[in-house]
């Protein structure tokens, strides 16, 4: 699969769209935080609840991962706007069940919560102003 960043510099963008050299370091912190998060959750989960911890860490995964390709390589932005939005809502569901577990894991996810939020918002911009 090839990334196309042409496809990206061509689309209207919103005034608040980060420049693009951010992305990479944002994106690396957030991996190490999520890791070290489920490392965390991995460690402390009573038997009952890891199944669910386990499960929604991969979900969110498998969002987070299914987000580019759709977005610029298929070039699907309304499609990669709702697993965007889907990937929101589940990560702020993870951090509710990791704080039962772990504040520092819970903790440890706020930043990327924060980073899916403006992403979220940035697609959605980038949908109405690419008709």
């Amino acid at each position: 699969m090839k990334f196309d960043s042409q496809f990206y510099n061509k689309l209207n963008k919103p005034v608040f769209s980060p420049p693009k050299w951010v992305f990479a370091p944002v994106w690396s912190i957030l991996y190490i935080l999520m890791f070290a998060s489920i490392v965390i959750v991995g460690k402390n989960t009573p038997v009952y609840l890891k199944p669910a911890a386990i499960s929604i860490f991969l979900l969110q995964l498998v969002l987070n991962l299914i987000w580019t390709p759709m977005f610029f390589i298929h070039h699907k932005i309304k499609n990669a706007l709702f697993i965007c939005i889907t990937l929101t809502v589940t990560v702020l569901f993870m951090i509710i069940l990791f704080a039962q577990i772990s504040k520092i894991a819970a903790l440890l996810l706020i930043p990327y919560l924060i980073w899916l939020i403006l992403a979220s918002a940035l697609n959605l911009a980038i949908v109405k102003l690419n008709p």
